[in-house]
Order: C-alpha cells, then structure tokens, then sequence
C-alpha cells in the first residue's frame, strides 16, 4: 500500500537570511521543520529578517535552494514576548526588611530533592 504525501497550497516560512535568488538560511530550531514545509508546499512565501544578494550565501550554507521559493519579503522584527525582571536584594531588604533573604543553598538542595524524586523509580508499583 502506497500513502501519498501530504501536499499543502502555501507554505509561510520565516528564515534568517534569502538572497534574492530565494536561496534561504534558517537559524537554531528554524531548520527542523522549515525546509520540508518549503519542499512540500505548492506556493512557498518566505519571511526573513536579512536580504542579501544572489551569490553572498555560499552554497554550503544554503538550507533551501530557491526552487522551492515563490515569494520572499523582509519582515519587521518580532517584538519578544519574554521579560526580564530582576530584584535587587539589597534593595528589596532596605525597603523591606523584614522580607526574607535569599539562601542559595537551601535553593540548590530543594532542586536536587525535587530532581531525586522525580528520578526515583521506587515508588512504582511493578506490573
């Protein structure tokens, strides 16, 4: 028995870099799927965050060849969703002292009990 491929009318890809050959080069986990959706696709757009011209990408470096790419435009970049927030302790104690200090110790045992107790395989009841 034979199962054909899924085919899909449009693929929306976001690459790191394209030259204007359609030529694309994906960054970190990018490259796990974004190249077979380009592939399987009938109509390939590809967002990227730089542009460069045809031959500036050597060809070892390419991830898709842009005979899968129809279409190209340069994005805007992402706002990121993740913030950094950070206390300050010292602060935080001068403005509340009776607030409780940070001990890296007890952090660090807490995680090796926690990290012990999920690996721990004898509380399983065999079957």
């Amino acid at each position: 028995m034979l199962e054909h491929a899924i085919r899909g009318d449009f693929a929306l890809i976001k690459a790191w870099k394209a030259d204007t050959a359609g030529n694309l080069v994906f960054r970190y986990t990018a490259r796990n799927f974004n190249p077979m959706m380009a592939a399987a696709a009938d109509f390939t757009i590809a967002e990227v965050e730089e542009i460069v011209e045809a031959g500036e990408i050597h060809p070892d470096q390419v991830h898709v060849p842009g005979i899968y790419v129809n279409r190209i435009f340069k994005g805007v970049p992402s706002k990121r969703i993740e913030r950094l927030t950070v206390i300050d302790m010292a602060e935080n104690k001068a403005a509340n002292p009776s607030a409780p200090t940070k001990n890296k110790d007890y952090d660090k045992r807490e995680r090796i009990a926690k990290y012990e107790y999920q690996n721990d395989l004898s509380h399983v009841v065999p079957i």
